[in-house]
């Protein structure tokens, strides 16, 4: 009987957020839409045609991917952001460290989620053909990939939401 209040009261209690917060939200969803789209390679930079050349075609399901990751990450965002100024008004370090962490492992997951099979490009963007390792036989599974992107992203707006509305941090207690 208690988890199902905590249930509906996190649920009740992030919706409320996120009214007040409409405008964040708005802003954090059309800007993670306009980069998650050109990280994806629906669109180049008009006149210098920078960008991202995709070598397969944009399906149904990559619509449906992209928006379900840009409205769940925006919803995240916008909570972040929430937490943040809480712990602020609060004065509380703990939050405020939690929240720039979790922040930073979002936006790394988010660049990362764009192309799983695309780590060895990434890989040697940043320097290093040592660590290039060959994923081109894990294209027949880029669908799969994706639905766990989302679940993870689901499940990383719920842990979000429940430590907004409980004050208590799961993860932050398993790692001490």
């Amino acid at each position: 009987m208690e988890k199902d209040k905590i249930k509906s009261g996190f649920v009740r209690n992030t919706l409320e957020i996120l009214n007040e917060n409409k405008a964040k939200l708005v802003v954090s969803f059309l800007i993670i839409l306009i980069a998650y789209s050109f990280l994806y390679g629906l669109w180049k930079i008009p006149v210098l045609e920078l960008g991202i050349s995709r070598m397969s075609v944009v399906g149904t399901f990559d619509y449906i991917f992209i928006f379900w990751v840009t409205l769940l990450s925006s919803v995240l965002i916008t909570l972040f952001i929430y937490e943040k100024k809480q712990a602020f008004v609060e004065k509380t370090q703990h939050a405020t460290t939690v929240s720039i962490g979790g922040f930073g492992g979002a936006l790394t997951g988010f660049f990362a989620s764009v192309c799983p099979i695309c780590q060895g490009i990434v890989i040697v963007g940043l320097g290093s053909t040592l660590l290039s390792i060959p994923t081109s036989f894990l294209t027949a599974y880029t669908n799969v990939f994706k639905v766990v992107s989302l679940g993870l992203l689901g499940l990383a707006l719920v842990l979000k939401s429940e430590s907004i509305y409980t004050k208590y941090c799961r993860a932050c207690n398993i790692l001490k």
